[in-house]
């Protein structure tokens, strides 16, 4: 690693963040968007991620970073991150470069004050977490998928920039027709605390962090917190209602969908969590990304136990 040098994330270096995901992903990032993602402060800690450049270099070789926020742990709220993005210049791969960033990464979290990483990894990062980082691996996610009979223009908009922004603003027109829009939080804003379960402290800070990322509707005693990104994805539900509330809430969503040429409605959670079960006679569901977590040293509480729906993930 001596060919490398390590710089923690700052204000001054988010440009070069900004280049490499551009690099990396193939095209431009949203900058405002990506600055909002990054600004973490409110949860405790900020910028906690390195980027690594070739000695002599000034353009960015590779990135590691979390996202601090909050959780409810057996009733105890911690600060805690959400392993982010990873990425790595095509020039510079296979030199170990994740690794290193992400110990750097983690040494760091534990002086910040965070108590432990989780994260959601895919079939590729997987083996370097588990095997080289020392995650564990309590359990997979799932993912639901309830599918709406319709023309699928969602297919077109994937492709279309254009299409896709007509799209999404005649599904919220759709939305606004089943749905009452609530403009805040609800009161208890988290199936997984409201199931007496440990998971994401849900407040108005972190709803404010959330801004932009989708908006909550309510139909009877059910809110749904939804987005649109070619699917319609289901953040979160949170019911008061009966069983037939809840029924009647994801008919409308189906309804709304089809109306709006969107074939799929989407959530990924804990397979034991609340959503899971309301969800389970209204779509398909299967395993998905693993659910993992390293601690920096006792006392975190059972981490095994942890739930999470799709809103908590920072992909939502």
């Amino acid at each position: 690693m001596s060919e490398y040098n390590f710089v923690r994330l700052n204000s001054e270096n988010f440009s070069d963040l900004i280049a490499l995901m551009a690099v990396v992903n193939g095209s431009s990032p949203d900058v405002p968007r990506m600055k909002k993602k990054y600004d973490t402060e409110r949860f405790g800690a900020q910028n906690v991620g390195y980027l690594a450049y070739k000695n002599g270099d000034t353009t960015a070789a590779a990135y590691y970073g979390v996202f601090p926020m909050r959780l409810l742990v057996e009733g105890r709220q911690v600060l805690a991150a959400q392993s982010g993005d990873t990425m790595t210049h095509p020039d510079h791969r296979g030199k170990g470069l994740f690794i290193e960033l992400a110990k750097r990464t983690y040494a760091l979290a534990k002086d910040e004050g965070i108590a432990f990483v989780f994260g959601f990894p895919n079939a590729n990062s997987y083996p370097g977490f588990v095997k080289k980082l020392a995650w564990k691996h309590p359990y997979s996610t799932v993912a639901i998928n309830i599918f709406a009979v319709t023309a699928p223009i969602n297919l077109l908009a994937k492709k279309s920039a254009f299409v896709s922004r007509l799209q999404e603003r005649w599904l919220w027109v759709m939305f606004s027709l089943f749905f009452k829009k609530v403009q805040s939080c609800p009161t208890r804003g988290s199936s997984v605390l409201a199931a007496g379960a440990s998971g994401v402290v849900r407040d108005q800070v972190f709803w404010d962090y959330k801004e932009g990322s989708g908006a909550f509707f309510q139909s009877g005693k059910t809110v749904m917190f939804l987005k649109y990104d070619g699917d319609v994805c289901i953040g979160d539900i949170v019911s008061d209602g009966s069983d037939g509330d809840l029924a009647s809430a994801v008919r409308k969503l189906r309804w709304a969908s089809a109306l709006a040429g969107v074939a799929r409605i989407k959530t990924y959670c804990s397979p034991d969590s609340k959503l899971a079960a309301m969800l389970a006679g209204h779509g398909h569901s299967r395993e998905s990304s693993a659910y993992g977590y390293v601690a920096f040293g006792e006392g975190s509480g059972d981490l095994d136990k942890l739930q999470f729906t799709y809103v908590d993930y920072d992909t939502f």
